[in-house]
């Protein structure tokens, strides 16, 4: 059924890296009924973001190796049934403790999705067919990411937030019958080490020692870290300082990740005619200077709705290709290994998203100022960690 180079495995694998916006940007629009509803503060409910984005990165780490040890087919089923159970707890959550509990291991849960689509892409394809298919599978985060938002608005209004899980459990139900009758195992060779600590830790080791995954999961950080610095301030940023009405900023997003989909959706096209290296070079020179314009229009006083929402746009098109061209790029040369290697990358992009998230919030001030620094200065370490990283032949 899920044949290379077919719609279905874009479908599957696209579906499956779309669980990470399902479970975080749907649910995000329905906060503002979380306090009231479970008697809380809104310090509580920001924690339930900031717990699901440590799971997601810790769970990336461990279903990694137990894909390349036990295949892909079980590691994910035991995700999807990990995200339903949690899912069913955070719908019948009575009290803001539960809640951040079960957010935790719906992340957990969820995160094998990030792994194991990816490395379900490598075990079927080689070279610039591995690009070409993650980049037409990054089309489907984007999409999620323009659209989920708004449905999480309306769905919370008229239903309430605990609607949000109940779609969380359907998915996670979905996808686990998909998965049972519809996938076969993908995987070539299993590695019955990839889960001891000491094979682990030298097959880790080994990953970071390689410079051409260095400098993709370098550069693939700092893109991540400029994201989540924009998901985490643009809100305050575009309501509280440009007066921007609320109802409307989820167009305002729906702009800019769109502009994500559509450049991963042109990845895919360039990439079997152009160099991948130079694609993802030339995009993540894109992703540097937007990130400086941005800053350049806050410090002339020219920063605006129309006037930021342009550049964030040019800037998530190239992240677009980043994305995508970064994932192939940094996995193609560990076949042998590339759940581990899915893993680490995962990891330590999540890590990277959180902080760059936490860093704008921490240092948000009323002005725009502290959003575009922060995104300029990750912005510039996209094309620059590659390059100083990175043999002159990386694959």
């Amino acid at each position: 059924m899920f044949r290379p180079n077919s719609i279905s495995l874009i479908f599957l694998s696209g579906g499956l890296l779309a669980l990470g916006p399902l479970t975080l940007d749907m649910y995000i629009p329905a906060l503002p009924g979380l306090a009231p509803s479970l008697g809380t503060t809104a310090s509580l409910v920001q924690l339930t973001i900031s717990v699901f984005l440590i799971g997601f990165a810790v769970g990336q780490l461990i279903y990694g190796p137990l894909a390349d040890r036990f295949g892909r087919r079980p590691a994910m089923m035991g995700g999807l049934v990990l995200f339903g159970l949690a899912s069913i707890v955070c719908l019948f959550a009575p009290n803001i403790e539960t809640l951040i509990v079960a957010r935790f291991f719906q992340a957990l849960g969820v995160s094998a999705g990030q792994v194991i689509s990816r490395a379900i892409i490598r075990d079927r394809h080689e070279g610039s067919d591995t690009s070409r298919m993650l980049a037409y599978a990054t089309v489907f985060i984007g999409v999620a990411s323009a659209t989920l938002p708004v449905a999480g608005s309306f769905l919370s209004v008229w239903f309430g937030w605990r609607v949000v899980f109940a779609i969380h459990l359907g998915v996670s139900a979905g996808f686990l019958l998909l998965i049972w009758f519809g996938f076969e195992e993908t995987i070539r060779r299993r590695d019955p080490a990839a889960t001891r600590i000491g094979p682990m830790a030298r097959n880790i080791v080994r990953l970071l020692a390689d410079r051409t995954f260095s400098a993709y999961m370098a550069s693939l950080s700092f893109m991540l870290g400029a994201a989540l610095a924009f998901i985490t301030g643009s809100s305050f940023v575009f309501v509280e300082v440009f007066g921007l009405q609320p109802q409307n900023f989820g167009f305002v997003f729906t702009g800019v990740a769109g502009s994500f989909a559509v450049g991963s959706l042109v990845a895919g096209r360039l990439v079997r005619r152009f160099e991948a290296r130079h694609l993802f070079v030339g995009a993540g020179i894109l992703v540097a200077v937007m990130g400086v314009v941005l800053e350049a229009v806050v410090l002339t006083g020219q920063a605006g709705v129309y006037s930021m929402t342009g550049p964030f746009m040019a800037m998530t098109f190239g992240m677009g290709f980043v994305l995508s061209l970064g994932i192939a790029g940094a996995l193609a040369p560990h076949s042998e290994m590339a759940g581990t290697a899915s893993a680490v990358l995962g990891f330590v992009q999540g890590a990277a998203a959180a902080a760059g998230g936490a860093l704008v919030g921490f240092l948000f001030d009323g002005t725009a100022l502290p959003m575009a620094t922060t995104i300029a200065v990750l912005a510039l370490g996209v094309p620059v960690s590659f390059l100083i990283i990175a043999p002159r032949r990386a694959a």
